[in-house]
Order: C-alpha cells, then structure tokens, then sequence
C-alpha cells in the first residue's frame, strides 16, 4: 500500500500541495491497475472493476482539488487552470465552478485514508478521523472507514454527515467479546476526557452537585446523522481472566446530545463501557446554555433545544457496557414529581426556567437488535443487586426514564420490535419515568451461566434478580405484544409490574414468577398460568363504580359480588375448609337475619358427646324464674322510630342472674354467651388505620337451647301434674 502524507486543517496553501501529492500517488496506484489489467488480461473481474474505481476515484480527487482553490482575482496559469475542468471547459471565475460541481461534492465519499490514517488497527488515526469527519462536515460527503482505526480521544459530530464503513465485525453468544473480530470502525484505547454533557439532576444553586462528568467516544450533536456498517470496539486485554478486568477507561461508546433523526443501521458497539454502550440524553433545555465542544464552542443549538425525536436503531448490536441502550431524560426536584422553578444553570452560572428535556423523546424506533449488559468474558457480574428494584444503581440491558412536559409527565413513544434484551445484571429491561413505551415479538433472558461477583451461581430469584421488566409507578401505558414469544398484553394506568415473565407454551400467559405492585387496568381477558399471590400488604380486587365482580370456573360463575350482595351459583355450598373449626359471624361482626329454607342442623349424633346426663332439677328451676318479654332493639327504633317492630324472647342478663340465684353459673352451660374486645381498627386504602368497633362487650344466648331448657321444664311440670 502507498504512503499517504496525513492531511489537517484549515485548508491553506499546505492543505492543497498536502491532497496534491495523494492524487498523484493515488494516481500512479489506479495507473499502474488499469497497465496490469490490459497487459495481462489474467486479473479477476473483481480485480479489473478495482482497477476502474481507481482511477475513477483519482479523476473525482482532481476535481475535488480544483474546487478548492480560492479565487484569487488574478490570471496566473495556476488561477486560469483552477477555472478549468478535467473536460477543458473554463468559467469566468472559480466561484463559478464551485457552485456548478456542488451537487457532485455532496456526493462524495470521504476516505479517511486520505487525511493519514492507516486503518490497521495498531496505528494511532485520532487525528486523521477529526480531520476528515471536519471535511465531511465543511464540504458535504460519507466518511468511509475501509478499516479498523485506533482511537485514543473523543470522536465528534457536529453536522449532518453519514460515517460508513465496510462491515462491523462478528461475533455472538458469551464469548462474543473474547472472540469478535472487527472488520472497520474504530478501537478505543487509552483513558477517556470527562466532561459534563447531561441535565439529568435539578439543580436549586451553585452548592448543589452537577451532573457525573462522562468520556465519550462518539459524540454525536448535530440531526440527521446516519451510522452505518462499522463498530466501535473498547480494548481490553483478553488474555486477562480477572472478573475486574474492564480495560480501557471509557464511560459511554456512541452519545446522542439530545438530537433528532439519528439513525444508526447494523452498528456494533462493544467493551466494558462504565456507563452504556449507547445512551440517548433527553436532557437539554432552551433556557440552559449549550455545552461546549472539545475546543470550548457551544455545540449547535439544532432543531429542538429542549428533546429528542425520531431515533431509529437497525440491526444494532452492545456487549458490555453497563447498560446496552440507556435512554435518560431529566429526574425532578428531591421529594418532587415534576418540573422545578428555578432551575440553576452550571454552566451559565445563573437560574432559569427548568424545561429540562421538556420535547420528550419520542418516536424511538429499534428493529431486530440485541442489547446485552456487561456479560464479562468471565461470566461475572459487575454489580450485584441489592434486593430493591427501585434503589438499585446496577446495570442492564435497557433502561429508559426520564421526564418530560407531557400529559404523562414521562419520555414517551417508542417501539422495540424483534428484539433481544440478555444480561446477567440485576436488571434486563428497567422502565421508570415512561409512557407508551411498546415491546413487540422481543425476547428477555439472563443467560446461562451467571456468576455473582464473588462467584456463585446467580439463582434469578427476588434476591437475584428484578425480572424481564421492572416497572415503577411512574411507567403507563406499557404494551407487550408476543413478548418472550408467549405473552401479550396491555396494561394502563399508574402501574408497578416486578420479575414480569411468561413461561410456558400458551399465548397471553404469565408465569408464577410474576409479581405486580400497585394498581393495574387491564383491557380485555387476562390470563395466568398459575396463582397470583400478594407477597406484601391486602390483596384488592375491584370492579369499576356501578359494576360487579365475577368468579367463573371455566364458563360458569360461581359467585357474583355486587353493591348489594353476593351470590353464590349452584351446586356451590359455602363451608369452611375445616370441620367444626369456624363461626359464621363473630360478636364484633354479626348477621342481621338468616334466610333458609330448612333449619339449622346441629351435631346430635352419640358418637360425638360425652358426660351424657340428665337435666338437673336445679337448673330447671333457675330457668323456671326466666321470664320471656317483648322488646324492640335500639338500632331499630334510631332506624325506624315507633315502626321498629316488637320481639319475642329473653334478656341474657335475667338468665346470669336466675342461675346466680340458684347457686349456679349460667356461664358453665351452652345457652349464655358473653364476649368483650378493645378498639378494633381496619386498614383503608392508603393504609392508615381506622377505628372501626369501640372497645365493647356483648351478650348473647342460644336460642335453641333456650328452647330445649324451656320444653325439658314443661314436661318436667307436665309429669308431676299426671302423675300427682
């Protein structure tokens, strides 16, 4: 291969003697194919059609060359020759030529072999990369990488331009790492510059603590800009099997500055990034002022100052960074749930309107991608969890929160389809501020194989693990369509889903796994696989306002609980799971009435009593002394007034006192009843407890053993009267 002398900017003097002398050797590289080509007439077609670009590549460059001289207003021979064209057509001055070949210069393919970089995967081409993504951003073009360029500083883009390369590379599963193979794009090395590039905490004044300072590789602020066939692969030693092993010190591969209609289309970005592979902010402001470039330039306000649109993921592929695809907007005030006033601005060091990432982030489209966590090459985690979905800092395979000034008051709209989502990090999918956010034919797992940092297997249960998705209240509108291939379904509403799953062959199912907090709205059937169990707190089913609740077995129902009552559908009897072990009622908590049809049925059977004796004549006599009386009882009379109606029947406390009487203690037979008890509360819907019963006693008899009591005196008195 040739030398090429590396060319920089501005574009002087140098700059065009620099590309004069690569047009030259280009030349001679296309000549010398072409001679090769007539003369020996043995090169493979493909060899022969190499030849032809070029040469045709060399003619463009000429052209290019052409159009870069600055008119002088002289007509020296090199000014006369600028106004001329490889075709010998001439223009009365070079401004002339140059807008005339416009549309050619937006076409053309800016190779960075031709600013120096050697693209051999060992040489240092930062610089060479800067030059020519600076050259594509000036005079238009796709920035070709025809191979791997190391890299040692920030990568960044700042105008719609195209970077393309020639393929990203190959690799798959655990040893995806260990074993890929990159084909172009860029490999990081070194240890990356830190700067402030997010809004994603409220800041009251100048003592509260900015945002985390992140070292970027590819930087991307500018709209429009497309990503096309290459990866961005971080070093690391793979000879290295220490599970601490993370190489080289970068926090996030590809960083989109809060901008619309990226697009990103068979991208690789690989390595143990310390925050994430990709990460989307949705963090700026209108009020706030721009961050700075590498060079201290404010970047490019853009199309929309204050959100993110459009974001379009095609075939993309992370491993390793801590998460693969982090969308993260702006996180309220402390103990607030929105917007703050005022906002302080670091970076202009005053206070502004808070709109932080107020557009949103909507229209994000990802389409049969892969994103995995950091999946070490050592099957360790990086983090552990904590056993707390909702304070756990550790990483994943997405995550998406953020807020924005919507109804929902979350980042919101965004489609992943035919997807995968694999890690061995606590978290796979984690969802908080988010609205309407759509999984469609995607899958979620955690791999086999897992080890905990210190080595133990990862079990996947509640202490390992928080699911396929983990939600917060805060997440609406979530709609899984054939998720993991099984399950579908759409839920509303202000929701709390944890270690969601569906396991099994059925359609619309979720397995035992699956545990949901809070309140849930479902539309249409909803189906499960096993039980759903309340692990913490009342389990609360409801209907809405005006309707009722149904239990089916199959197709038939078997109770219906409305407003008014419950029914229970036959051959349904209602009994308790143990015998003669439970009270229908209790003293704090009564029956007003029984309805039957048929009386009550009361044990009788000799098997079952002992002591078997007859009644003595003293108890007879105390119950002789009972009198019955007519009554109406007070709640009645509160209710009702003088129409309370009047019953029949004894007071308990005549009986206490008849038996006392006599020497006896009323409360030694079945037919008196007393219970007391002190203040009773209920939890209610918030969970604040609420008086319900003051503390009492009560008083009760059974009325038919009163009944037997009085039918055993009569025959006693019935007897003596015959036989007298």
């Amino acid at each position: 291969m040739a030398n090429y002398k590396q060319i920089g900017v501005p574009f002087d003097r140098t700059f065009r003697n620099d590309l004069n002398d690569n047009f030259r050797t280009l030349g001679a590289e296309s000549a010398g194919a072409k001679t090769d080509a007539s003369r020996a007439k043995v090169l493979s077609e493909e060899a022969a059609q190499k030849a032809t670009e070029s040469n045709e590549r060399a003619e463009s460059l000429q052209n290019q060359l052409n159009q870069l001289i600055v008119d002088s207003g002289t007509s020296d021979a090199e000014t006369i020759q600028a106004r001329t064209n490889a075709r010998g057509e001439s223009y009365p001055v070079i401004k002339e030529r140059i807008d005339a070949l416009d549309n050619d210069i937006q076409d053309m393919v800016v190779n960075v072999r031709w600013f120096g970089a050697l693209c051999d995967g060992v040489t240092d081409d930062t610089e060479a990369i800067r030059n020519a993504i600076a050259f594509a951003e000036q005079f238009g073009g796709v920035v070709h990488l025809p191979g791997v360029s190391v890299i040692t500083g920030e990568i960044e883009v700042k105008k719609t331009i195209t970077i393309r390369g020639v393929g990203p590379g190959n690799g798959y599963a655990d040893k995806a790492l260990i074993d890929y193979k990159q084909t172009s794009g860029f490999l990081v090395k070194g240890a990356g510059t830190k700067r402030l590039r997010t809004r994603i905490k409220h800041l009251s004044n100048a003592l509260e603590t900015s945002d985390t300072e992140l070292s970027v590789a590819l930087n991307i602020q500018a709209e429009y800009v497309q990503l096309q066939n290459f990866s961005i692969f971080l070093d690391f030693d793979k000879n290295d099997n220490s599970p601490t092993n993370y190489g080289a010190k970068w926090d996030v591969g590809v960083f989109l500055g809060c901008r619309v209609h990226n697009k990103y289309s068979n991208v690789h970005v690989l390595g143990y990034w310390r925050e994430a592979s990709i990460w989307m902010d949705v963090t700026r402001s209108s009020f706030t002022s721009e961050f700075t470039d590498m060079n201290g330039v404010p970047y490019d306000g853009g199309t929309v100052r204050n959100g993110a649109d459009g974001l379009t993921l095609d075939s993309v592929f992370t491993m390793g960074g801590k998460w693969g695809l982090k969308i993260q907007g702006a996180k309220p005030k402390s103990g607030a749930e929105g917007y703050g006033d005022p906002y302080y601005d670091a970076t202009s060091g005053s206070t502004v309107t808070d709109r932080r990432g107020n557009f949103g982030a909507s229209d994000v489209t990802v389409i049969a991608s892969s994103f995995y966590g950091t999946n070490h090459h050592t099957k360790h985690r990086r983090d552990d969890s904590i056993g707390n979905y909702l304070t756990d800092n550790g990483g994943g395979s997405l995550s998406i929160d953020g807020m924005a000034g919507n109804a929902s008051g979350a980042i919101q709209g965004m489609r992943f389809i035919s997807s995968r989502f694999s890690t061995w990090e606590p978290f796979r999918i984690r969802l908080d501020r988010a609205n309407r956010i759509t999984f469609i034919g995607c899958h979620s797992e955690g791999g086999s194989g897992g080890l905990s940092t210190t080595g133990a297997p990862i079990n996947y249960d509640d202490n390992d693990f928080y699911g396929p998705i983990s939600t917060t209240a805060k997440t609406t509108n979530l709609v899984l369509d054939m998720f993991n291939a099984t399950l579908r379904t759409t839920f509303l509403g202000s929701n709390e889903y944890v270690n969601l799953s569906s396991a099994g062959s059925d359609r619309n199912y979720i397995s035992k796994d699956t545990y949901v907090k809070g309140m849930f709205e479902v539309g249409g059937q909803f189906h499960i696989n096993s039980s759903i169990v309340s692990k913490n707190g009342e389990f609360d089913a409801r209907a809405a306002d005006g309707q009722q609740v149904r239990f089916r077995i199959g197709t038939g129902t078997t109770m219906l609980i409305n407003g008014s009552y419950t029914t229970f559908y036959a051959p349904v009897a209602v009994r308790p799971y143990v015998d003669n072990t439970a009270s229908l009622g209790q003293s704090t908590n009564r029956f007003t009435n029984v309805f039957a049809s048929g009386g009550v049925i009361n044990t009788s059977d000799r098997r079952h009593k002992t002591s078997i004796l007859p009644i003595n004549d003293a108890v007879l006599d105390a119950w002789s002394e009972v009198n019955y009386q007519q009554f109406r009882y007070i709640d009645a009379v509160k209710e009702k007034g003088e129409e309370a109606r009047v019953h029949i029947g004894v007071i308990a406390q005549e009986i206490e006192e008849a038996f006392s009487r006599h020497g006896l203690d009323a409360f030694d037979y079945g037919l008196l009843c007393y219970d007391e008890w002190d203040d009773i509360y209920e939890k209610d819907e918030n969970g604040n407890d609420i008086l319900v019963r003051e503390k009492d006693s009560l008083y009760g008899v059974r009325s038919n053993e009163c009944l037997m009591l009085e039918a055993a005196l009569l025959r006693r008195e019935l007897n003596k009267v015959i036989n007298k």
